[in-house]
C-alpha cells in the first residue's frame, strides 16, 4: 500500500482491471529486487504474498487465471 500511496487495500484491485494489477505486481517486485536491494529469494516470499492477496480478493476466476504469476 505504501508503495502504490494508497491507504486502503481496496485500490489495490484497481477495478478488476488484470492489465493494471499485472503492471503493478510486477513493476513493485522488480522495485523490490533492484531499488531495495532484497534477494531473489524475499522478492518471492512477497509475491506470494499478493498472489495470496488477490486470490482472496472478489476478482472472479477468470480474472485470477489472467494474471501471470509465473
Amino acid at each position: 500500500m505504501q508503495y502504490c500511496q494508497t491507504e486502503n487495500a481496496d485500490q489495490l484491485l484497481f477495478n478488476g482491471d488484470t492489465k493494471v494489477i499485472q503492471s503493478f505486481v510486477s513493476h513493485y517486485l522488480i522495485h523490490l529486487h533492484s531499488t531495495k536491494g532484497f534477494a531473489p529469494s524475499t522478492v518471492t516470499y512477497h509475491a506470494a504474498a499478493l498472489k495470496f492477496f488477490y486470490t482472496m480478493t472478489e476478482l472472479t476466476d477468470e480474472q485470477l487465471e489472467r494474471l501471470k504469476w509465473k
